[in-house]
């Protein structure tokens, strides 16, 4: 557990630092909610054992976004 965690603050240390570079320019809002979509999704796989479960709903993301 206490290596899930670890990895779980070195991902979002890492969101934090490229959201800090991605503010400065007012043209990458749609970037910055991807990128903080995309951390919430990989801290979930993180976390807990929910992988099945977490593909069906950013499949869903994916197809509300159109992408």
């Amino acid at each position: 557990m206490k290596n899930k965690i670890i990895g779980n603050a070195v991902l979002w240390a890492s969101l934090m630092i490229a959201s800090a570079l991605l503010v400065g320019d007012s043209d990458n809002a749609p970037a910055l909610l991807m990128l903080m979509i995309a951390g919430w999704y990989a801290s979930q796989l993180v976390l807990t054992q929910a992988g099945d479960a977490l593909r069906r709903e950013w499949a869903c993301i994916r197809r509300r976004l159109g992408k």
